[in-house]
């Protein structure tokens, strides 16, 4: 039997902890770093024969001018200020390595086999607190544009931090299908999620639905704060697992994970290394089929 390999990338930089006090100043995720980090995906993703759904933050892409523009557009709205305070503070002192990678999306659609999809403009959370059905169209609306200006073909997306909210004006944007979640927020949802990277007998996903949305998947480890405490054997079994339990029942294995990870992870770039390497021996034998969102029928 046939199953199907997801890939989907959360692309970030500093944008998605925007919030974060640690996002201003030096940081290891850095232009430099940044562009290592993808350098090194392009090419095993290339040499392992295997399809990814790139989505990425708008503002990432837009670069500086465009989002100084933007944070001085919103901000009449309490809610965007608030969230884009900080990247207002690192554009206005110049410390703007790291919140910006203009080129990424002309790396991913040169390849001519991956997907560019959203990850929101601003990535400021859909279920935010005091997040309205406003801040949804503006935030889609911006995207929309920006792409539209790019001559991007954008018609998927992963909803900032997982937060799905505001699905049904997504139609209305041009997105057509969007990463479903099961995600729990809360310390006891954290804590249950870092229990199940010892679950070694990890099970795949039911076969992408021919509906709107693709399936939640499994985070890849990473091996930062209390996940360093899981082994990297622990996470080779368990995709083992996941990988073929979606070989054996027609089901799909989705992983996804954020770039930026294999510059804070520890080892991160051995292990995503090792993960897809064993996907892609799946691929090469036929037993997956790797393939994009909005490829999924």
């Amino acid at each position: 039997m046939t199953g199907t390999l997801l890939v989907s990338l959360d692309c970030e930089g500093r944008w998605g902890m925007a919030d974060h006090d640690e996002m201003l100043g030096e940081h290891p995720i850095s232009d430099t770093n940044i562009r290592l980090a993808y350098d090194f995906l392009f090419e095993t993703l290339e040499r392992l024969d295997i399809r990814a759904t790139f989505a990425v933050v708008g503002l990432l892409m837009a670069g500086k001018n465009e989002a100084e523009e933007y944070i001085h557009h919103v901000s009449t709205d309490p809610v965007s200020r608030r969230w884009l305070t900080k990247p207002q503070e690192a554009i206005k002192t110049g410390q703007t390595d790291g919140w910006f990678f203009e080129d990424l999306p002309n790396l991913v659609l040169k390849s001519g086999k991956h997907e560019l999809a959203s990850h929101g403009y601003s990535h400021m959370p859909f279920a935010s607190e005091e997040f309205t059905s406003v801040n949804a169209h503006r935030e889609l609306n911006a995207m929309r544009d920006l792409a539209s200006r790019k001559g991007w073909n954008i018609q998927s997306m992963v909803f900032p931090r997982n937060q799905i909210a505001y699905t049904d004006l997504l139609g209305e944007y041009g997105i057509q299908k969007y990463r479903s979640s099961q995600e729990n927020h809360s310390l006891v949802g954290r804590a249950s999620s870092l229990v199940s990277e010892f679950n070694v007998f990890a099970q795949s996903d039911d076969p992408p639905p021919s509906n709107n949305t693709v399936s939640a998947g499994r985070f890849l480890n990473w091996r930062s704060g209390p996940r360093r405490l899981v082994p990297t054997r622990m996470t080779v079994r368990r995709w083992k697992s996941i990988l073929n339990d979606a070989v054996a029942h027609n089901r799909c294995a989705h992983l996804w994970f954020h770039p930026h990870n294999l510059i804070t992870g520890t080892a991160q770039r051995e292990l995503v290394t090792n993960i897809l390497e064993l996907a892609g021996a799946s691929v090469k034998r036929g037993d997956l089929n790797s393939t994009t969102f909005t490829e999924i029928r």
